[in-house]
């Protein structure tokens, strides 16, 4: 393992996983840095252009960057832990190398240190819907989603039964949703259902979702999850080809992509969509 006083870990966006990782470098003597981006800690959708570190980091520090970058990464130099783009070191990760695909697993090998829980936090965090079909070596479905219902709720300041209902409502409301042919598969449609836990009930039932939410800006994203990789490849080409959408994004071997729909495409879908329900 690394040598604690000479390597800084730079964490980004907050989630359960990140919060095992926080927990295990607290808890063996590593140091670690949140990247801010305007003076507040990082989110998914900026961590990648953090402007600043909470802490100093000397010349001669290793940096480790666990899913984010700031101005201060330096090509060659640093480490970089993640699995969300091209390139990254757990990207192309089957499920049945869920640890060294996920980051959890890629900050527990350079430290040396592995648990039954951060095998659980590294399933559900890398490809949970594998998981849940039983891919993950060693990773019991039923355990799993008892333990990222806990985590979940924890973070979100809710009791555990309420998330594990809101999740089996979701389960039994996929039953009545809509399906879609592509690629020679039916993918449940979600879109625009307001109903909550669809993704992690789509998981639970063992089907491809579809869903939609409303960004920031009024964008419209669309998210599909659960699919394999064929699939989930041949369903970003298909949004890139088209020229409603301004972004594509996602990971074939990780069964999830994302198409976020100019802001054209997604006001007129908004207003199509009303007489159904919000977003």
């Amino acid at each position: 393992p690394m040598n604690p006083r000479s390597v800084v870990f730079v964490l980004g966006s907050a989630d359960p996983e990140m919060r095992a990782i926080r927990w295990i470098l607290g808890k063996t003597g590593y140091r670690y840095a949140y990247a801010n981006r305007f003076g507040r800690r990082c989110n998914s959708s900026n961590a990648y252009n953090a402007d600043e570190l909470t802490k100093h980091i000397k010349d001669e520090q290793q940096i480790v960057w666990v899913e984010c970058r700031s101005p201060k990464f330096v090509e060659g130099r640093d480490i970089i832990v993640d699995h969300h783009h091209v390139g990254d070191p757990g990207y192309d990760a089957p499920p049945d190398q869920f640890w060294e695909g996920s980051s959890v697993g890629q900050v527990g090998k350079l430290i040396d240190r592995c648990s039954p829980e951060l095998l659980l936090t590294a399933a559900s965090d890398h490809c949970l819907s594998a998981a849940m079909r039983g891919e993950c070596k060693g990773i019991d479905p039923d355990e799993l989603m008892n333990w990222r219902i806990t985590a979940r709720a924890s973070m979100g300041d809710m009791q555990p039964w309420l998330l594990k209902r809101m999740i089996s409502r979701a389960v039994d409301r996929i039953e009545s949703l809509p399906r879609i042919q592509f690629g020679g598969v039916q993918i449940v449609d979600g879109t625009f259902d307001a109903t909550p836990e669809l993704r992690d009930a789509a998981a639970v039932a063992g089907v491809p979702i579809l869903t939609t939410r409303k960004g920031p800006t009024g964008n419209v994203k669309v998210g599909l999850y659960g699919a394999r990789p064929d699939l989930v490849t041949a369903w970003m080409d298909a949004m890139k080809e088209s020229d409603f959408v301004q972004q594509t994004y996602g990971n074939p071997f990780r069964e999830y992509a994302g198409a976020i729909l100019t802001i054209e495409a997604s006001n007129r879908l908004v207003v199509a969509n009303r007489p159904n329900q919000k977003i």
